[in-house]
């Protein structure tokens, strides 16, 4: 009974980290469907071994300390995460070891990506080389060659890893092509290109221990595009399209609907600038902190006075605008909708004596092609 609940709390604590964004299931390989006593990589839940040599699963549950954890035939090792991780051989003359994985969900085309898993070379270790690199495909890759699989690496280091003692982070950014679904890890390259270099242990081989894999979309600061609004408007920034489960902070608060949201409404008084920071401390989507500003200009949209024109103009006066603006242009018309004057830049000049007595409209079109229309009586 204990066994099952121990599983149990194992199974929930990984939909916990997948829900969190982490597309690699069963990520520092705890969850099992047994205790190793040979190398069967597939007792990690998901893991398979694409080629026919033999990575391995350690585990605290082997008492014989073969495939143990701290201590195993490789060297000494504690887990970076739990009690378990793999190991494989990145380099030999005569073949290449890989571990393989489908996510739990397809990468978009186009989406960012960060990459990480963290490696320690084993004590019995006879070489060193550039860590094991990643492979990113639509599906599952294998070879029945024990040699290298012929693939390039989408995640490399470019030093030679050398740590028995510590967890080495091997990270890198992705852009996706679109489908992806699983990865591949190991040493994607021949003898010839591989990078080696002798060490102290005893075995012929370069064999790295590995554990914590990590595959999360990146996610951009996205406060939204600047804009302009009429005082007393409220306008929406930010995106809802951004994570749920991220922490966000808006500065200044005055004239948010809510300054933790990540697509509040903002109603400022006057012109202001709004900065958003993005928390990911969680380590959701591999990033820690973000931030994206955006400008909400306040215009004083209420449209001017009209300007006064007398309804009423004797034969002896002139058409006078009050207050008429620079460049505007006059028109008027007679009662059957004809053109009878014209000005491009009227300056109150029109006397109306030329005029007969009747009604009449105008129009009056401004620098910024606004418009005011009206009419005027003549009489004599």
């Amino acid at each position: 009974m204990k066994r099952i609940i121990f599983l149990i709390s194992i199974l929930m604590a990984m939909k916990s980290v997948n829900a969190q964004g982490n597309l690699v299931p069963n990520p520092s390989f705890e969850v099992n469907s047994g205790c190793p006593g040979w190398p069967q990589l597939s007792l990690a839940t998901g893991w398979i071994n694409p080629t026919p040599t033999s990575p391995d699963y350690h585990h605290a549950c082997d008492s014989t300390n073969t495939y143990g954890v701290p201590d195993n035939t490789a060297g000494h090792q504690y887990a970076r995460t739990g009690v378990a991780y793999a190991g494989l051989v990145s380099f030999t003359f005569s073949g290449r070891e890989y571990i393989q994985i489908q996510l739990t969900d397809t990468l978009e085309a186009g989406e960012w990506y960060c990459v990480s898993y963290f490696i320690s070379l084993s004590e019995e270790s006879g070489y060193a080389t550039k860590a094991p690199q990643l492979h990113f495909s639509n599906a599952s890759i294998s070879s029945s060659s024990w040699m290298n699989l012929n693939y390039p690496p989408h995640i490399a280091n470019g030093l030679v890893v050398y740590d028995t003692a510590q967890w080495v982070e091997i990270a890198g950014n992705y852009i996706a092509t679109g489908g992806e679904r699983c990865i591949t890890i190991g040493n994607f390259n021949n003898n010839a290109n591989t990078t080696y270099d002798a060490v102290s242990g005893t075995n012929q081989a370069a064999y790295y221990y590995i554990d914590d894999v990590s595959v999360m979309r990146r996610v951009n600061a996205s406060a939204g595009l600047d804009t302009t609004i009429c005082s007393g408007d409220s306008t929406s920034i930010g995106s809802g399209l951004l994570p749920s489960d991220l922490m966000y902070q808006w500065l200044p608060t005055i004239g948010l609907s809510d300054s933790t949201s990540s697509n509040p409404w903002a109603k400022p008084i006057i012109t202001t600038t709004y900065y958003l920071t993005i928390s990911d401390t969680g380590n959701r989507y591999c990033e820690g902190f973000l931030v994206d500003s955006v400008t909400i200009t306040v215009a004083d949209c209420t449209p001017p006075n009209p300007l006064s024109v007398p309804t009423l103009i004797k034969n002896s006066e002139v058409f006078y605008v009050t207050s008429l603006p620079e460049n505007s242009s006059l028109e008027i018309f007679d009662n059957r909708g004809r053109l009878i004057y014209r000005s491009e830049n009227y300056q109150n000049d029109f006397a109306v004596i030329q005029l007969a007595a009747d009604l009449y409209f105008y129009r009056l079109t401004f620098s910024d092609q606004t418009t005011q229309r009206g009419k005027f009586c003549v009489v004599k």
